[in-house]
């Protein structure tokens, strides 16, 4: 915690008054309070969400669109709104990848090429899975055999 506030991410100032010595110092290890106890951090649903929560914000500059909270003055996303917005993604991708394969599977006539257009949705099924959910091996093989 000493190393995160001593960094170049947090603004200079970012704990004021009587909070400002609760963690200790950088450069004094052990000057933090006693009974100090630090809740643990809440895990991620999946990889996905993590990309979204520490890259794409910032690559994309998403942070922007949000109006600076009142009371701090910065711009915050909470948790809870990236795990929205990516449950509403993965939502979109389920619904379209069966869709899409049926309308593939519609328009092609040989049977060769079907055959390849179900292999091509297969591993890209599984490739979203892995990426947007966090799921096991076997129940990889599971999603695939249904």
């Amino acid at each position: 915690m000493q190393s995160l506030l001593s960094s170049k991410e947090m603004e200079p100032g970012c704990l004021t008054g009587l909070d400002c010595k609760t963690w200790g110092f950088l450069n004094q290890p052990h000057s933090h309070a006693p009974d100090l106890i630090a809740p643990c951090p809440s895990q991620r649903e999946d990889p996905f969400s993590e990309w979204i929560g520490e890259k794409a914000i910032y690559k994309f500059k998403l942070h922007d669109w949000v109006e600076p909270s009142p009371i701090t003055g910065r711009r915050e996303i909470s948790n809870n709104a990236v795990l929205r917005f990516t449950q509403f993604v993965v939502v979109i991708i389920a619904s379209l990848l069966p869709m899409l394969s049926n309308v593939a599977l519609f328009y092609l006539p040989s049977m060769e090429a079907r055959f390849a257009v179900i292999a091509a949705f297969n591993v890209i099924g599984a490739l979203s899975v892995i990426a947007i959910t966090s799921v096991r091996r076997f129940e990889i093989f599971a999603i695939l055999a249904a």
